[in-house]
């Protein structure tokens, strides 16, 4: 694990989509409309992140072309090498299940490069959505970096969708419970926790065969050796597989499961007078949910339990069911306005929830605890978040939380209850 926790950034991804992969093989077949759609999602997650941005330079309507500029020192390009429209510069009309939506432009072929010589490439495109050319112009194109990039990324999704047909059965009597195959999708499936860290990773010696990675052992942290007085490091036994064989002078990556229950503590002071008192208003919104567990954090059920001075004060939630509820209905706008979502709608102000807390909390120091759970559909319940699909496919879940305690006088309590 030479890059320390990067190192698992990797196989975990592809671990976690061969899960998947070997869902969808055992429901639907692995060569069905929603495996091919699975693995052509798997590809443009792989393969986006590293295309480089063309630099046009010249613009040919007549023939749909397009001549761009590059530095051989980052760039390889060669005939035939494809070429993508940046996603979020071309919208289309895409048929989804139940309607038509203008969405992104799909990770399809949008041209290739007919031309090489000396720092400058000749592009033919298919389709008459041409940059002006000069500067900063859209639609951006994109290109693999060299001819190598596509290829290697497809034999990684091959290996994925490998794995998923020969170990679907194994797997699928797991209890799987997710009917996502696409990537983006609104839910990712929903997999036991220990699944995950079966992680795999491309075999150094076959193109399309993947593998668990050899583990030293695991640490017995229940058994910790003595150290040095005053000394902050604890010292674990390194017990089964290879801990016999492990290297002290080598550097290992160490996979630990971390529930988040308690979001923040806060330590704060209030001085109210006889008489005052003491209202909490507290705003969440959530954020993220195209590769995270459960939606989380903006298509996600979430309670906030507040504690003040160690006495449980509040269970919150804030998820807003009213969304459709909005009355531009559907007009005027179109989009996934009329989505319920965590806390928050388009469109509308939040000013949140108001609570009198006076018998919370006292003159002097205050110490707040705030913890959340979040509904689990594997479960049925409300417990602590992992956010594993998010790790592995690189997003993030996130609650942007607005906490305020305001102290009204005693004569402004007076004249609002009279």
């Amino acid at each position: 694990c030479p890059m320390g926790p990067g190192d698992l950034q990797m196989p975990s991804l592809l671990g976690y989509a061969a899960q998947q992969a070997a869902f969808l093989s055992e429901k639907y077949g692995p060569q069905s409309r929603q495996s091919k759609s699975f693995s052509n999602n798997l590809l443009e997650l792989l393969v986006y992140p590293e295309l480089a941005v063309v630099n046009v330079t010249g613009v040919f309507n007549a023939t749909s072309s397009v001549i761009a500029s590059y530095n051989p020192k980052k760039l390889q390009p060669s005939v035939g090498l494809p070429v993508f429209y940046e996603e979020m510069d071309v919208y289309t009309d895409t048929e989804l299940s139940t309607m038509w939506l203008n969405t992104t432009y799909p990770f399809n072929k949008s041209g290739e490069v007919v031309s090489v010589s000396n720092g400058t490439m000749v592009i033919a495109l298919m389709h008459p959505c041409l940059p002006r050319g000069g500067g900063f112009s859209l639609p951006r194109l994109l290109i693999p970096k060299n001819s190598s990039q596509i290829p290697e990324k497809q034999a990684l999704v091959d290996g994925v969708m490998l794995w998923g047909r020969t170990n679907h059965s194994e797997k699928a009597a797991m209890g799987m419970l997710g009917e996502s195959y696409d990537l983006m999708s609104a839910e990712p499936l929903l997999l036991e926790p220990k699944v995950l860290l079966e992680r795999l990773s491309k075999s150094p010696t076959a193109t399309k065969e993947l593998s668990p990675p050899r583990l030293f052992g695991r640490l017995d942290t229940s058994a910790t050796a003595s150290m040095p007085a005053g000394s902050s490091k604890k010292r674990y036994s390194l017990v089964g597989g290879l801990a016999s064989a492990a290297d002290n002078s080598s550097r290992s990556c160490v996979v630990q499961r971390h529930r988040q229950g308690r979001l923040f503590t806060r330590d704060f002071s209030v001085s109210p007078q006889p008489g005052d008192r003491v209202v909490m208003q507290l705003t969440v919104t959530g954020h993220g949910w195209a590769m995270t567990t459960e939606q989380c954090g903006e298509y996600c059920h979430a309670v906030y339990h507040l504690s003040f001075n160690g006495q449980s004060t509040a269970n919150i939630s804030q998820f807003r069911d009213d969304c459709p509820e909005n009355p531009i209905n559907g007009s005027m706008q179109f989009g996934t306005w009329d989505e319920k979502r965590n806390g928050w709608c388009p469109g509308t102000v939040e000013p949140g929830f108001f609570m009198d807390i006076t018998d919370q909390v006292q003159a002097g120091p205050n110490h707040l605890d705030f913890d959340v759970t979040v509904w689990s559909n594997r479960t049925g319940a409300y417990e602590p978040y992992t956010d594993f699909a998010g790790f592995a496919y690189g997003d993030q879940a996130s609650l942007v939380v607005g906490l305020n305690l305001f102290v009204y006088g005693a004569p402004a309590v007076a004249a609002v209850r009279t």
